[in-house]
């Protein structure tokens, strides 16, 4: 019978670390090349600072202890969220890598994530979801602008399908980047569009202007596997 192996990594991109405790040369490889091991065989978690480890390990044996019961979430959870997103919103440097407890609605298509906002977060590229959801509880957050979620590969299979207007009740890590992302979406297909040449406001008369092409920004194509029988 197969164990499950609970691995917590410090949060190298939000977590305040001494330089004192930084490996370097060899020992510094060796631990990236462990990590990137850990990260291929199994569910990774993060934190970013000792209490936040201390939750999640809360949190997470628990939920293992009590497998066999019925799970319950503790009332706390959400009020505790609830403050922390308040606090993100304020100083969102300072909060940014913690997690907390959420109901969301889906409100949109699942999108591939763009290269702009995979560079911005340490995604990858390729293998990234987004998915427009609005926060249903805590309550009082649905005008936040926490309206995207982002789902790696190795997530995708737990969470997708999804419909609009679908309720899921998950966690989610908080996340900042300082400067604006212009796009989120990643085109894999030609766009093309006109823009309009002239309008006359009173007649309320518009004339096509020029045809804009936009290319892809990213190649999509099928590799052939193996011949199938066409149905009778």
């Amino acid at each position: 019978m197969s164990k499950e192996t609970l691995i917590y990594l410090i949060d190298e991109e939000n977590a305040l670390i001494a330089k004192r405790f930084i490996d370097r040369g060899g020992n510094l490889e060796k631990l990236d090349a462990f990590k990137e091991t850990l990260r291929d065989r199994h569910t990774v978690d993060t934190f970013v600072t000792e209490e936040d480890l201390i939750e999640k390990l809360r949190r997470d044996l628990k939920r293992h202890l009590s497998q066999n019961s019925p799970t319950v979430h503790e009332p706390n959870e959400f009020s505790e969220g609830l403050t922390l997103i308040k606090q993100f919103m304020l100083v969102p440097k300072q909060v940014a890598g913690r997690e907390v407890r959420l109901d969301i609605q889906v409100t949109g298509d699942a999108y591939p994530a763009s290269n702009e906002i995979c560079s911005a977060f340490n995604y990858e590229f390729g293998a990234t979801v987004g998915v427009p959801v609005t926060i249903v509880k805590p309550e009082s957050l649905g005008e936040s602008g926490l309206s995207e979620l982002y789902l790696s590969a190795k997530q995708i299979d737990g969470f997708l399908p999804v419909e609009k207007d679908e309720l899921r009740s998950i966690y989610a890590k908080l996340q900042f980047y300082a400067a604006p992302i212009d796009k989120v979406r990643t085109r894999l297909k030609d766009e093309s569009f006109y823009s309009i040449a002239r309008f006359n406001p009173l007649a309320g008369i518009s004339a096509l202007g020029e045809r804009i092409n936009r290319p892809p920004e990213a190649k999509v194509v099928l590799a052939f596997t193996k011949s199938a029988e066409l149905p009778a």
